[in-house]
């Protein structure tokens, strides 16, 4: 059903986005320079969040595998293949005895629900880690479920799934937490083996990324979370997720005793999903911490499916719960930690397909006899009011859902990989015409200009750049002279907003007009859904650092010749910092001899010749921390790189 969905939009709307290319970047710089790295000079950085997808490249670069497309598009299949698996384990669990075909019928039901929004089914496809967290939450589902249920379940697989699920993102650990500790405390009282197996075996998988996440980088928090300003929780969507989940805990609870009760929570649900639908009259929506109310809307929707199921007795507390509390895990990492950059609903949106599988279990429990005719029996019996009241919930979930699926239009994903090659070849013609064994590229959408470690980058987006990220959060007013005085590139690359405001002053000030030169423009007329306000500079552009830049042709020269005379690497460069050092009237004066080891570093790594050449610089440079920080890249150093550029930028 997905592949068939995905099939009949245009591939250049979700296939392949760029932050996928990233962590793929990352896993490939940690084969080839033993790093995780987005730059062929090597500097240690965790730009992305998905440390299960980094993982498994990683293998697959080390096992041969090259490029991004093969290891993306199985990544999507197998993610569509397991989904329909762990679906039908969990209706299993959910439904015993139901027949194989009502499975089916109710698994597509899941399917066609779950995938009927475009920011659930495209993100889904993009390649992004949505097709890894997807089918492993189901897993969680359906071997919680099982194990909880059936006493041959020794705790192995829901041990793994767990633990697997909990490092699809780096911060998913803390939200299935919750349901790692039902399970655990379930099964205490009668199988304590199986409950410290479940448990250990996840939380062993946990400790071990994240051990090894805190020595290779000297920090939990990855560069990706400081970038988006993810480092505290949001109050507000806190309160939210603990209202929902205390109605939903109210509807089960109350229902048991008193039908009355359902009655009521229906009537709340529908003025909700009215005040929904009012809102999102706008393509936006009220916004609730940067959640679209398109989303709220459906993700409202399949809660109240989920609340009618239960009311009807489809599936039993057990699994209702299972499903709740697994399923809201995404859209919980989204109220309290806030929204995803590239589109604000790609991780709650997840929750929609998990939740999906409420609309599956209804379905199926009423394609099991004797279930359908026990239903009517008890509307004809007098319980009409309360069966009403459940039909209602039912209806204006699927409504809710209807409205999602009728608003999401197929928009093209954030940030495609075509395109890339032009600037990679003005890189490559700059090379050419000055010498240079590889150009210093400042530029955003960094994994597609990454991926061939082909240059040393400078990322404008900040993820690949985790000294520029720290400046920016905590000194932004210093982040232009960071890039005019510290890692000065030599071909810049802007487009769209980056070009209109985040990098706006830079590219405009008089010192960048005076050290580079316009190489190209892009033919196309600005993105319409940028501020028009920015009008012309939203289009495409590419710059080169000009050859009259005072002091470039130096540099230039330095970075040739390491580059062609390795041996003599430490001896040019102890020269040339002592004759910098000598005449330099500011400590970032002398800079350019470090950057022109970083660019000739792939050179000198492979010599033998990059630790007597770091060291003859650090020997007589004016800034040696700053340098050993930049070149040796310790985990945990650009917090202090980016305190010694501050300290430097202040001084002068």
């Amino acid at each position: 059903m997905g592949t068939l969905l995905l099939g009949l939009r245009d591939p250049s709307l979700w296939r392949w986005r760029d932050d996928a290319v990233i962590t793929l970047s990352h896993a490939r710089g940690w084969v080839e320079l033993g790093v995780p790295s987005v730059s062929a000079a090597g500097e240690r950085v965790e730009g992305y969040s998905a440390p299960l997808q980094f993982f498994v490249a990683a293998l697959y670069y080390r096992l041969g595998g090259s490029g991004w497309d093969t290891f993306l598009d199985v990544q999507v299949l197998a993610g569509f293949a397991l989904c329909g698996y762990f679906v039908s384990r969990l209706l299993h669990h959910a439904v015993p005895g139901a027949p194989t075909r009502a499975r089916l019928v109710a698994g597509t039901a899941v399917a066609v629900v779950g995938l009927s929004t475009w920011v659930a089914l495209g993100w889904f496809g993009s390649g992004m880690e949505n097709s890894i967290t997807v089918p492993l939450l189901f897993g969680v589902m359906a071997t919680m479920l099982g194990v909880l249920r059936e006493r041959p379940h020794r705790g192995y697989a829901a041990g793994i799934l767990f633990g697997l699920a909990g490092i699809a993102r780096t911060e998913l650990a803390v939200f299935l937490l919750p349901a790692l500790a039902a399970t655990t405390y379930l099964l205490w009282r009668d199988r304590p083996a199986v409950a410290a197996r479940v448990a250990g075996i996840a939380i062993a998988i946990w400790a071990l990324v994240h051990g090894w996440r805190s020595a290779t980088f000297g920090t939990l928090l990855p560069n990706s979370a400081i970038v988006q300003g993810k480092t505290s929780v949001s109050l507000t969507g806190l309160l939210a997720l603990g209202a929902v989940a205390a109605l939903l805990a109210g509807v089960g609870w109350r229902w048991r005793r008193a039908s009355g009760w359902l009655v009521v929570t229906s009537l709340a649900g529908v003025a909700f999903l009215t005040i929904a639908l009012v809102a999102a009259a706008d393509p936006d929506g009220l916004l609730l911490d940067d959640v679209p109310t398109r989303l709220v809307i459906a993700l409202a929707g399949l809660l109240m499916i989920a609340a009618a199921g239960w009311a009807l007795r489809a599936g039993d507390l057990l699994s209702w719960a299972v499903i709740l509390l697994v399923g809201m895990a995404p859209m919980a990492q989204e109220l309290m930690l806030g929204p995803a950059r590239l589109d604000p609903p790609r991780i709650g949106g997840q929750s929609l397909i998990l939740l999906a599988s409420g609309v599956g279990v209804v379905a199926l429990w009423l394609l099991t006899p004797p279930n359908a005719s026990r239903l009517r029996t008890e509307w004809e019996a007098g319980a009409r009011r309360a069966a009403g009241a459940a039909t209602v919930l039912a209806c204006g979930g699927l409504v809710a859902v209807g409205v999602m699926a009728w608003r999401s239009g197929d928009a093209e994903l954030c940030c495609a990989v075509d395109n890339h090659r032009a600037v990679l070849d003005l890189a490559a013609e700059h090379a050419h015409d000055t010498g240079l064994p590889r150009t210093i590229v400042a530029a955003p959408d960094i994994g597609k200009l990454s991926f061939e470690k082909a240059a040393v980058l400078v990322d404008l987006g900040f993820l690949g750049d985790p000294v520029a990220a720290e400046i920016r959060r905590t000194r932004p007013d210093l982040l232009d002279d960071y890039l005019l005085q510290v890692q000065v590139p030599d071909v810049v690359e802007v487009h769209g907003i980056w070009s209109c405001y985040i990098q706006d002053d830079w590219v405009t000030s008089p010192p960048f007009a005076t050290r580079y030169r316009l190489a190209s423009l892009a033919d196309d007329p600005p993105d319409p859904t940028t501020d028009p306000l920015c009008g012309d500079r939203a289009r495409g552009r590419s710059y080169v650092r000009s050859p009259s830049d005072p002091g470039y042709r130096q540099e230039i020269d330095l970075t040739v010749a390491l580059a062609r005379r390795v041996e003599e690497a430490p001896s040019l460069v102890a020269r040339a910092t002592e004759r910098c050092t000598a005449g330099a009237a500011h400590p970032l004066d002398c800079q350019w001899i470090r950057r022109s080891i970083q660019r000739a570093m792939p050179e000198l790594r492979a010599a033998g010749a990059d630790d007597a050449t770091v060291e003859a610089l650090l020997a007589t440079s004016p800034t040696p921390e700053l340098d050993r920080l930049f070149l040796r890249t310790p985990p945990g150093w650009s917090r202090g790189a980016a305190s010694e550029i501050i300290e430097a930028l202040d001084r002068g």
